[in-house]
């Protein structure tokens, strides 16, 4: 049954709970902290909860969703104090990580570190998770400030980022763009020619349905631009004209994409390569998905039986800490649980005071279904059979044919127009 919006509000809050619970478990006690054998240093890693905890493994990627997460986590369940100092030590690790990874190994991978410091969509990450933080943890604004003048440096033409910040004699790449906008717009930066360059692009591909008939990263790219343009906070993303443009883009790209809402729980692996090193990035597109039907078509899409399916879906996993998507492994992402914080977030935002418009939901769900299409199959079948039997025993009649099979007409259009699964 639909839920109403008190019921989804709560549930959404629910899920955003345990997921900080999960965090503050693993960063204070995950041994990629204990790793650290002091009290000023905190990570966390590409993975959490259950047996993340035993590894020592760490990141940009972990801890900047870390950091997107904590910074926000206000529920009584966890002493204001104990949040702020995780903040403090896991800003001491991104902050200065190259002299820790030293002190703990001896020696460090620079070339990894290197990629890791010229990377734009983990350096965009790292900003957006830093906009939250509050600027009296120490080093904080420093930090912000340092990552902002490098995503500016790294700006190509005055359009766009490729995947590396020393790569400014490129073209721009769409999916780090998308990233660096939302961070540098959530610091309060001038984005309006990424915004602009974005844009053009979405609509320089085609706004048709058919544009998107197979599923690849090409259109998962395109939501997560869609996403970055929707809720970047810059004034130009609010314009009305942007907002009527972004609902013309988005409609297609529902109509590609609801199916596998309703059917799979999957997120695109987009490659991406540095010096003949293979590397990726997942790209929830289905949690961005859902944040743009709320923002963009919350009755027409939003509160159709697929998006609530779905979404009942994460937020069930999430409460039982096993949100993860099952082709990308058997381990619990900590990327994904911090960007499905900020979606749950961000839908919660955006849900209307009404209760659910339940014919909407009910209708698409039934258009859905796998036993209307064969129901209404067979019944137009069998009255075209009977229609033509009919016709044959009183005498064939050219002017009645058409009479004949106007019934059976009707039925084949209505299991057209019910949705294939």
């Amino acid at each position: 049954m639909p839920q109403n919006s008190t019921e989804l509000q709560r549930s959404l809050e629910e899920a955003r709970q345990k997921i900080v619970d999960v965090f503050v478990d693993q960063c204070a006690n995950g041994a990629q902290t204990a790793v650290f054998n002091n009290g000023s240093v905190a990570a966390c890693g590409q993975f959490i909860g259950g047996n993340a905890l035993q590894l020592q493994q760490r990141g940009i990627h972990g801890t900047a969703a870390a950091l997107r997460v904590l910074s926000q986590a206000t529920h009584p369940a966890h002493d204001v104090r104990d949040v702020r100092d995780l903040l403090r030590r896991l800003v001491n690790y991104v902050n200065d990580r190259d002299d820790i990874e030293g002190q703990v190994h001896g020696r460090v991978n620079h070339e990894e570190l290197q990629i890791d410091a010229t990377n734009v969509i983990k350096q965009s990450e790292l900003l957006y998770a830093l906009s939250r933080v509050p600027g009296t943890i120490p080093n904080v604004e420093t930090l912000r400030r340092r990552l902002i003048c490098q995503l500016q440096a790294g700006l190509i033409q005055q359009k766009g980022w490729s995947y590396f910040l020393d790569q400014t004699t490129t073209t721009p790449n769409l999916l780090p763009t998308a990233y660096a906008v939302l961070a540098l717009s959530s610091v309060g930066e001038d984005v309006a020619q990424p915004v602009a360059y974005l844009l053009e692009e979405l609509q320089r591909g085609g706004s048709r349905r058919q544009e998107y008939v197979e599923i690849g990263a090409d259109i998962t790219i395109r939501v997560a631009c869609l996403y970055a343009l929707a809720f970047s906070r810059s004034d130009e993303s609010h314009d009305l004209h942007i907002e009527a443009a972004l609902r013309e883009l988005f409609a297609p790209i529902w109509s590609a994409l609801d199916r596998l809402l309703r059917d799979e729980s999957i997120e695109q692996n987009v490659e991406y390569w540095r010096n003949q090193k293979t590397l990726y990035v997942r790209v929830p597109w289905q949690l961005y998905l859902l944040a743009l039907a709320a923002r963009l078509r919350y009755y027409r899409s939003f509160a159709t039986f697929a998006a609530q399916t779905r979404l009942r879906s994460i937020i069930s996993q999430i409460k039982q800490g096993t949100f993860r998507y099952p082709h990308s492994g058997d381990m619990v992402s900590s990327r994904t649980n911090g960007v499905a914080y900020d979606i749950l977030g961000r839908i919660h935002g955006e849900l209307r005071r009404d209760r659910w418009v339940s014919p909407v939901y009910w209708v698409d769900r039934l258009r859905g279904s796998t036993w209307l299409r064969r129901i209404l199959g067979l019944g137009a079948v069998g009255l075209i059979g009977y229609s033509i039997w009919e016709w044959v025993r009183s005498g064939p009649n050219a002017a009645d044919l058409g009479t004949e099979f106007v019934g059976p007409a009707i039925i084949a259009l209505l299991a057209l127009w019910s949705k294939k699964r």
